[in-house]
């Protein structure tokens, strides 16, 4: 598969942001903490360079598995 986007959104009271990031790496079920640990320094980064380049929070990041089918949040 391609590079998927990553993308963020405004939250429903469009003061802060919702980071989501597309991951197609093979992941067993209930294991979500293996993305998370892998991705976590990228995250950091993307969410920084959003909140420096918007002047907005970042409030949520999640991780989307597209082997699991599901979104991870990232705390």
């Amino acid at each position: 598969m391609g590079h998927m986007g990553n993308c963020f959104f405004h939250s429903t009271d469009s003061i802060s942001l919702l980071l989501y990031i597309f991951k197609t790496d093979y992941v067993e079920k209930n294991n979500e903490q293996e993305l998370i640990e892998k991705y976590k320094p990228q995250l950091k980064i993307y969410k920084k360079a959003i909140e420096e380049a918007l002047n907005k929070n970042v409030e949520k990041v999640y991780i989307y598995s597209v082997y699991l089918n599901k979104e991870i949040l990232v705390k």
